[in-house]
């Protein structure tokens, strides 16, 4: 299985690979914490943006919704 993965990721080394699994071997639970809290970043900042987007996606989404009441 791994071997698929090398081909998927040529520029990822195997050593490279097994390194990052022993080190979540040897941390599981820092690392879990650590995707946790990553997911929860992402999630926060999605909503964010969600809630105040930028000045580009607002003036895209005036655009859009002008274009619907031509047609």
């Amino acid at each position: 299985m791994i071997a698929n993965e090398v081909q998927l990721y040529p520029n990822l080394q195997l050593e490279q690979i097994y390194a990052t699994i022993l080190y979540f071997l040897s941390k599981p639970v820092q690392v879990t914490q650590y995707m946790s809290d990553w997911l929860d970043y992402c999630q926060t900042s999605e909503q964010e943006q969600d809630e105040n987007p930028p000045a580009y996606i607002q003036r895209l989404r005036q655009l859009k919704a002008e274009r619907s009441l031509v047609k």
